[in-house]
């Protein structure tokens, strides 16, 4: 039974290093590396099962059992390769020829050994067990374990030359390390069960094999489980932060998703208005979710309209709340671009019920009825209203007069459409005059009417000499004399004038996160945006020529250690500064501690040689005078299926002449 207790010493040591990996208690079984990872244990576990019971059954001299254990041995066997050779694909996270091979590899060799192993219950071709219970191993057993010894020797191998040519972060270098001992290992072990059946060599190196995996498989999945954490951390520092933007405004504020129609963020009066304890109540519905059927229908026709402009789209609504409570809101609708590219819509809602009931109950003590159910079609703070009678002209205009501040309880005109025109020139900015001139000629407000229900209009006025916001709102109204226009002038220059506020307040925000904090360029967040769009381009055949440079400050972990880190940012900032005035008309990254990327086109393209050659003749100098040496390498696109190809040529190249550059200064 020695034989067995092998098995059974491997099997407790999976199960007490992976316990929580096979229950899925830990997180790191549920993305993909790991699910395969904790498939492939199960086939082992099956495996040492398969060579206890084969050590039991041979000691008792049960050829009849010992016989079919053996047949589920080799099977057993076959998936562990199969699900080996996934486990290393996801493993690497590689995508090519070699992944392909050893995954067909792998498939093919657990379909040949299944296959061989039901055909040798009836035909010996495997293995025999004869009336003693003696097992004999035969041909195809042999070609069995060299198949997967040349298999984990072809991919050790793979996986060593990987690391001699690498030139990536260690991560990388850790995980085709560890595939190649691995295979090595089980190769090692495995030539010598070619020529000793009966020793459980096998299990032996599985148990190695599975030890190393579980050191350094498990620790660099939690490693970047714990970069995905504090990214996924900087995301809600910046949700947070532009809820507490959205808080300190006026109105009720929110901004959401216009692909999915959800909303990223919002503040407490919005969440409250939808009828939720706090703004985390709201993030990720959408309107279908919070509101009734024809209320969300109605703000995704708003969402649209406003999608489609390209200034701030303001109107007048009447909506219910989530309860069904009747509310009226000025609302304000703008499309904008996040960091990450992704199209926004930015809402903002005046709720103005309280004013128009308040309104309302005066309209109801005023003898002028009339005079307010005209006043009633708009509502808003109106600089003018005017009652016209679209077919003669005729209008009576009240409130304050547009000419002076005077405030006049009614004046009469004759052609009111005439006057619109004839006043503009004194009082519509000149910048705007143009687009009002067009917007109010011959006929447009009454066919706006009839199209939309309400002609609007948003410009400047000149006041006191300076330009001020106003919007001007027309609608038709049925009245016991026949049809009245009513038309307004609405004084909004603070609430555009918050709103642009607030766009310079996201857009500064958004300006922040895109900047490494010491040096003042951008960051690596910014150059894979950059590269996303690059990418694109790539793909739709549009991207013209670029190049990518990539430079690393030598010596500065020699700096941190012996002048401090103090004097190793200054190198860093000097190093930039240095790269920046190289590189005038190309966007400069920090992409790591020492290490900056340029992405050059146009006329730093154009230049591209020259301007590397300054770095090296600064270079020179900086080894003739000991100053600062800046490693680069640079690579041109050359129809490459993306930036990372070129950015790896570049990063080998500065490499080679960091390299070149120690060794030039050891030499003097």
């Amino acid at each position: 039974m020695y034989y067995s207790a092998i098995g059974i010493l491997a099997a407790l040591i999976l199960l007490i290093e992976h316990k929580d990996f096979l229950l899925k208690r830990n997180r790191i079984s549920r993305i993909p590396a790991g699910k395969a990872y904790r498939q492939f244990l199960f086939a082992v576990l099956v495996y040492y099962l398969t060579d206890i019971v084969w050590g039991w059954f041979e000691s008792e001299k049960w050829a009849v059992p010992l016989f079919a254990d053996t047949t589920v041995y080799f099977i057993a066997t076959a998936v562990g390769v199969l699900c080996w050779t996934r486990t290393a694909i996801v493993y690497l996270k590689e995508e090519g020829r070699f992944s392909r091979f050893i995954l067909y590899a792998g498939r093919i060799f657990a379909g040949a050994v299944t296959v061989i192993s039901v055909v040798n219950c009836f035909t010996p071709l495997l293995f025999t067990v004869d009336e003693s219970c003696v097992y004999h191993a035969l041909d195809f057993r042999y070609a069995v374990l060299i198949a997967q010894i040349l298999l984990l020797l072809l991919v050790s191998a793979y996986a060593f030359g990987v690391i001699f040519r690498l030139r990536g972060t260690m991560k990388k270098v850790n995980r085709y390390r560890t595939l190649g001992l691995f295979g090595l290992i089980k190769s090692i072990f495995l030539i010598f069960q070619v020529w000793h059946p009966y020793l459980p060599l096998y299990t032996i190196a599985y148990m190695l094999g599975i030890s190393l995996l579980h050191a350094f498989v498990i620790s660099d999945e939690e490693n970047e489980n714990l970069s995905r954490l504090a990214e996924a951390e900087k995301i809600r520092q910046l949700q947070e932060s532009v809820s507490t933007l959205l808080d300190n405004m006026p109105a009720l504020s929110f901004y959401k998703d216009a692909e999915t129609g959800a909303y990223i963020a919002c503040n407490q009066a919005f969440a409250e208005y939808a009828h939720k304890e706090s703004p985390q109540g709201v993030i990720g519905l959408t309107d279908a979710e919070i509101f009734d059927e024809a209320t969300a229908l109605h703000f995704m026709e708003d969402d649209k309209r406003a999608l489609s402009m390209n200034r701030p789209y303001i109107f007048f609504e009447d909506v219910p709340d989530a309860a069904g409570i009747p509310r009226k809101f000025q609302t304000t609708k703008l499309r904008f671009v996040d960091p990450s590219g992704r199209v926004c819509l930015l809402g903002m809602g005046q709720d103005v019920t309280a004013r128009e009931q308040i309104r309302r109950a005066e309209e109801r003590i005023q003898e002028e009825r009339t005079a307010y159910t005209r006043i009633s079609a708009l509502a808003g703070d109106y600089i003018a209203i005017f009652i016209v009678d679209p077919e003669s002209g005729r209008y009576r205009e009240y409130s304050a007069s547009l000419r002076s501040e005077h405030s006049v309880p009614m004046r009469e005109g004759a052609d009111f459409f005439s006057d619109l025109r004839d006043l503009a020139s004194e009082l519509v900015w000149p910048d705007d005059l143009d687009h009002y001139l067009h917007a109010v000629a011959g006929e447009n407000i009454l066919n706006s009417i009839r199209e939309r229900g309400v002609f609007s209009l948003t410009h400047r006025i000149s006041a006191g000499g300076q330009p001020r916001y106003v919007q001007f709102r027309a609608a038709v109204v049925e009245e016991k004399g026949g049809r009245r226009l009513i038309a307004g002038i609405n004084d909004i220059d603070v609430q555009v004038r918050q709103e642009a506020e607030y766009r310079k307040r996201l857009s500064q925000a958004q300006a922040r996160a895109a900047v490494d904090a010491l040096t003042g360029v951008k960051n690596r967040h910014s150059y894979l945006e950059a590269e996303k769009k690059i990418n694109r381009l790539i793909a739709e055949k549009n991207q013209p020529p670029f190049a990518v440079s990539i430079l690393d400050v030598n010596d500065l972990k020699k700096i941190n250690d012996t002048a401090g880190h103090q004097a190793g940012d200054d190198c860093l900032r000097q190093a930039c500064r240095i790269i920046c005035q190289t590189f005038k008309h190309s966007p400069v990254f920090r992409i790591g501690g020492d290490e900056f990327a340029v992405l050059s086109q146009g006329e730093d393209y154009e230049r591209i040689g020259e301007l590397t050659a300054l770095i090296e003749a600064h270079n020179k100098e900086a080894l003739r005078s000991g100053g600062l040496v800046i490693a680069c390498g640079m690579s041109r696109f050359a129809d490459d299926d993306s930036v990372a190809a070129v950015f790896e040529r570049a990063d080998r190249m500065m490499y080679e002449n960091k390299n070149l550059l120690k060794a030039s200064g050891s030499g003097q």
